[in-house]
């Protein structure tokens, strides 16, 4: 080995370089205390809440849309009459 390192320790940043650093310590940060946050919304609970109660209907068979729209189609509506 020749006792040469691979780092330069002279080298310097760019004058930005500490503000990208920082920036990115923030970001992380933000994002940690989002999952935090998600997190103890999901396990206390309260992370859905439904104002009405959501079903999910089985999907009509061809057979069955048939029937229904014959029912519309035979279906009367029935106006009362005038009286004069």
């Amino acid at each position: 080995m020749s006792g040469h390192s691979t780092q330069r320790d002279d080298y310097e940043y760019e004058p930005w370089y500490k503000y990208g650093v920082a920036f990115l310590f923030f970001e992380a940060a933000i994002a940690i205390a989002v999952s935090i946050y998600a997190l103890s919304m999901a396990f206390s609970g309260q992370a859905v809440q439904f104002k009405k109660k959501v079903t999910f209907d089985k999907p009509k068979t061809a057979i069955e849309s048939e029937s229904t729209r014959e029912q519309q189609d035979h279906s009367t509506i029935t106006v009362p009459a005038k009286e004069e």
